[in-house]
């Protein structure tokens, strides 16, 4: 599998579901990125973690800032980064075993997800550069080198229209969404709560499938698609993931872990919360 953080997907790559009125529904997962943000103030003294320095502030720094400073302005931007990477790609953050965003799918609209990835990477490609290498440790510079290369790289990327291919055979949309709504991946379903952090999480997506069919009759305008045999072989994957009955789809995995109607429901859980989730289960996959 290709990095978890693509453009144009939302984590280790999506799935498709059958959702209400028949609907193919398919998660993202590589890179939405976050819209840039208003500049944020230079890095406090504190035992938290620091805002990333604006670029104003990090060139008005004077000769006379110590290594450690410079150190730590790094170390709060790459961490800043990191969190706003996660906050727009919360199924990346799912699978990294960060539970925060479990209820979010990300930005469906795969051009505004594009235009989010672009912004980011341009946002913090600015601040990166406006760090004075001569005032890093050894280490640190080695970390400023690799963040701004791998910033810029991003950034010249757009160039190529690999967003319009929305998904493929390999590594996309369709395994990723069926791993997590299995109940036996990183999604967690231990609580009635996770339950319906998921099927938020599941709800978004009738619109991303809408973005991702605009998507690929834009590329196929555009020229821009893949190989047939290639794309022929999406076809019985989706079919796979379809089923007459909502009892035999692989998203049924949760409602099968909540135990069946007549026995006792597992700890945390009452025969009211089952209930009212098998209903919404059906409701998605049917």
């Amino acid at each position: 599998m290709r990095a978890p953080y693509n453009r144009g997907s939302l984590a280790p790559d999506a799935s498709m579901i059958r959702l209400p009125g028949g609907a193919r529904a398919a998660l993202l997962l590589p890179l939405a990125v976050l819209s840039a943000c208003a500049s944020a103030p230079t890095v406090p003294a504190s035992d938290t973690m620091p805002a990333p320095p604006t670029p104003a502030s990090l060139a008005a720094a004077t000769p006379a800032s110590t290594s450690r400073t410079a150190t730590a302005d790094v170390d709060a931007l790459t961490e800043r980064w990191f969190d706003e990477l996660l906050a727009l790609n919360p199924v990346y953050a799912t699978f990294l075993g960060d539970h925060r965003y479990d209820d979010r799918f990300g930005e469906p609209s795969i051009p505004k997800a594009r235009a989010l990835d672009r912004a980011l990477n341009e946002k913090y490609l600015a601040l990166a550069q406006a760090v004075d290498p001569d005032a890093l440790t050894d280490q640190q510079r080695l970390t400023l080198e690799v963040f701004v290369r791998d910033r810029r790289l991003a950034v010249e990327s757009h160039r190529f229209p690999d967003h319009l291919f929305a998904f493929n055979q390999m590594d996309s949309v369709h395994s990723t969404l069926a791993v997590l709504g299995s109940g036996a991946s990183a999604q967690p379903f231990d609580t009635p709560a996770q339950h319906d952090a998921w099927l938020a999480r599941a709800a978004v997506l009738p619109a991303w499938i809408d973005s991702a069919i605009e998507t690929m009759r834009e590329g196929i305008r555009s020229g821009v698609t893949h190989p047939r045999p290639v794309a022929e072989k999406f076809v019985p994957q989706l079919d796979q993931l379809i089923t007459a009955r909502a009892e035999d789809s692989v998203f049924w995995g949760p409602v099968r872990m909540m135990g069946e109607s007549g026995e006792a429901p597992p700890t945390g859980f009452t025969t009211a919360d089952r209930e009212r989730l098998t209903l919404r289960y059906r409701a998605l996959v049917e």
